[in-house]
């Protein structure tokens, strides 16, 4: 199985990749006080892991950057999954979060980290061959279901979790309360959930049946006299 077989089901137009990447990009020069609200801190958060990671995995694979890559990639799926979890929930605990509220240094570089270790997941899933497809959507489901797991605990949590937001919270939009801000960032990952991890897995299942289809008619036709 070749690496151009492994992303042909996945490949988006080149021209697609190009504008995605941009029209993300064009959102991070006007975020340095992206930190002041749990909000806007989710939005880029979702950005960086569910729109700029995937996109940049495709375009990475399809361009064929490093020959190697999808294949190298694609036998570490299990730890990339892994290593994405742990850091999800890590920069997403009390301390390490409350210093992304409160510095733009510290908000860039949590950034950082949720896209390069979302990159490494993307490329990973995009890697498995049409027969082990499971693999991929198996990893996306779970991911997905700790996302959403996150998401819930900031929506039905019954006070704000993070000291930082009680300062934020006063910056942002006086308005908007610590917990409503909070709950607003837990709804925006239930949201964009099911459009991302799940949505995904599902499309690859479907892509990778329908190849697996074509591949054994394609099969049963040499076969036949």
């Amino acid at each position: 199985m070749t690496r151009t077989e492994r992303v042909s089901s996945t490949r988006l137009p080149r021209p697609l990749l190009v504008l995605t990447l941009a029209t993300s990009l064009s959102l991070f020069p006007d975020t340095a006080d992206a930190h002041e609200s749990l909000a806007t801190h989710m939005t880029f958060h979702i950005v960086v892991m569910n729109v700029l990671a995937p996109v940049g995995a495709l375009g990475l694979l399809g361009f064929g950057v490093i020959p190697t890559l999808g294949a190298v990639a694609g036998r570490t799926l299990l730890a990339a999954t892994l290593v994405q979890i742990i850091a999800l929930w890590a920069l997403h605990s009390p301390a390490l979060l409350t210093a992304a509220l409160l510095s733009a240094h510290a908000f860039f570089l949590a950034q950082a980290v949720l896209f390069f270790v979302a990159l490494w997941f993307w490329l990973a899933v995009l890697s498995q061959p049409p027969r082990e497809f499971w693999r991929g959507s198996f990893a996306l489901l779970m991911t997905g279901k700790l996302f959403c797991l996150l998401g819930a605990l900031f929506v039905f949590s019954p006070r704000a979790l993070y000291s930082g937001m009680q300062i934020c919270s006063t910056g942002a939009d006086p308005a908007i309360s610590a917990s409503q801000d909070q709950q607003l960032a837990g709804l925006m990952m239930l949201i964009a959930c099911p459009f991302s991890y799940v949505l995904a897995g599902i499309v690859l299942a479907s892509r990778a049946l329908r190849k697996l289809e074509t591949d054994d008619a394609q099969l049963s036709e040499r076969a036949a006299p």
